[in-house]
């Protein structure tokens, strides 16, 4: 992994005059240093997705106290490059922003109403029963407002392929959060061993946790 970082250096400090715009993700790190050392020298945009911003204590528990602080540094010092940021939660949003961030970071809103969709909207993969209805009839007590619910559902195909390629068996996932504006519960439900997808057989069991949880309406 270091030399592809050496060699992604090398050919941004030779080459990075052809590039408007150098796009990296913010981890391992290596990539964006490489970029940002070889920016003063060709000017090209910097744009960066922080799927996560670590807090020091949080280094130094994965790491150790040396190791934390030395990934800690290395982090910060990649937070005061010059960069358009993008994140993906508020809560990281803020870190960048405690952390030293000379601009605005912004959140990928997309991410977030992709996965209120999943859930709320018709053509949603966790929205529908076979019958069409809806599975999320009664996600919020009566005579308030819906409780908005963000979801993805999955499926993780296993055992041995047939000749054309169909998996015998797959586990069958959904992961949620809500409220989607001010979220306070993730939840993750994973079925193992079915013929269906996560939204048939999941969801279902994240809604009924869900309920129980917010003290809402079981589904009828």
């Amino acid at each position: 992994m270091r030399r592809r970082h050496v060699l992604l250096l090398g050919h941004l400090l030779r080459r990075g005059g052809r590039y408007d715009v150098v796009h990296t993700a913010s981890f391992p790190y290596f990539s964006l240093l490489a970029a940002g050392a070889a920016r003063p020298r060709h000017g090209y945009g910097l744009v960066v997705d922080w799927h996560e911003v670590w807090t020091r204590g949080y280094w130094e528990q994965y790491l150790g106290r040396a190791g934390g602080a030395a990934g800690y540094a290395v982090q910060l010092a990649c937070v005061r490059i010059p960069q358009r940021a993008f994140c993906f939660s508020r809560l990281h949003r803020d870190r960048l922003v405690d952390e030293g961030l000379r601009s605005a970071p912004e959140i990928l809103e997309v991410v977030r109403e992709g996965m209120r969709r999943v859930v709320h909207e018709p053509t949603g993969t966790a929205h529908q029963n076979p019958d069409g209805s809806t599975k999320w009839p009664l996600t919020n007590p009566p005579n308030e407002p819906p409780i908005q619910i963000a979801g993805k559902t999955g499926t993780a195909e296993i055992g041995e392929q047939d000749a054309e390629g169909n998996y015998e068996r797959q586990h069958a996932w959904f992961t949620c959060f809500a409220p989607l504006e001010a979220p306070e519960i993730a939840i993750s439900v994973v079925v193992e061993e079915q013929n269906s997808t996560g939204g048939q057989t999941a969801a279902p069991v994240a809604r009924e946790v869900l309920q129980a949880i917010l003290g809402t309406a079981a589904n009828p």
